[in-house]
């Protein structure tokens, strides 16, 4: 492949640590500039001479870029200046317009919106702002955040510099983040607790605190699971169908659900013969010779 640099570039040797720069290929969709910066940036660091810097720049392009590169007459380039200025010519339809500096003052961090998130769009923005004041962006920025105690710190003690302020507001995004997971976690641990009640889908038990253990001894305990728990409002079913409704309801009973409408055993009707934890229609109830004609509702008919 014909090169488009002249003699001397392309004669001046590499320097035996030279390595390539490993930044990402240009591929001509993106805003050349910010590549030419990456790419300036990672070469100076090397401290490559200018022949040099120009025969590596091949090795950052792809796709249309190298396409580009190829169509560069032989020997035209006569040094770096001279490349990059018919890179950023060719690709000028990608370079992105900047802002004024006041745009700045319509990003705000929206409710809701963390710290991280909310300085990623932050960087973003400033990276399109052109003529950017470093004391005015602090202000800026500071008014931006919403009321809080980090915004509140950040308006009593203003930080000397912009990159004064970038540092404190990335370490606080960190602790921020750092925070959320934790609770995260531990909101998920809580929630993976095994249900005690039972391996059905039931509500969970309410937790048991200690004052909650403390009524124990003034309550009376509810009758055990074999039978139902009488309660004091008809469930509004006569028939022999009403078996799922009851079922439910005492399900909710034994996980101290509708607890105002439990009959304990010391307001039960007892009668001599009948069980007292056994539901019974009110009719049943009546110390009347007639009711053992009538339908009783015992735990066999549930």
């Amino acid at each position: 492949m014909a090169a488009p640099f002249n003699a001397r570039i392309m004669d001046t040797p590499l320097p035996k640590e030279f390595k390539l720069p490993t930044i990402k290929a240009y591929v001509g969709t993106s805003d050349p500039r910010a590549h030419m910066t990456r790419y300036k940036a990672a070469m100076v660091m090397m401290g490559a001479e200018d022949d040099i810097i120009c025969r590596a720049f091949l090795s950052t392009l792809d796709w249309a870029a190298q396409d580009w590169f190829n169509t560069i007459p032989y020997g035209l380039i006569q040094n770096f200046g001279e490349l990059s200025k018919s890179f950023l010519s060719y690709f000028s339809d990608n370079i992105q317009c900047k802002r004024l500096f006041s745009h700045l003052y319509a990003v705000r961090q929206d409710k809701g919106e963390n710290l991280k998130d909310f300085l990623n769009k932050w960087k973003m923005e400033v990276s399109n702002v052109h003529d950017l004041d470093s004391k005015a962006t602090i202000f800026i920025f500071i008014q931006a955040l919403t009321s809080g105690d980090f915004h509140r710190q950040l308006n009593g003690h203003h930080p000397r510099s912009y990159e004064e302020l970038m540092r404190i507001v990335n370490r606080y995004a960190e602790i921020e983040e750092t925070d959320r997971k934790k609770k995260d976690e531990e909101e998920g641990r809580r929630g993976g607790q095994p249900n005690k009640v039972g391996p059905t889908n039931q509500a969970p038990r309410p937790n048991q605190s200690s004052t909650t253990k403390g009524r124990d001894h003034e309550r009376p305990h509810l009758v055990p699971l074999r039978h139902l728990t009488p309660l004091t409002h008809s469930v509004g079913h006569d028939t022999n169908e009403c078996h799922i409704l009851k079922g439910q309801i005492e399900e909710l009973v034994q996980n101290e659900y509708f607890t105002q409408f439990v009959k304990y055993p010391q307001q039960q009707y007892q009668q001599q013969g009948q069980p007292g934890n056994v539901w019974r229609k009110e009719e049943d109830l009546e110390p009347s010779a007639s009711n053992t004609k009538k339908k009783r509702y015992d735990q066999h008919n549930l």
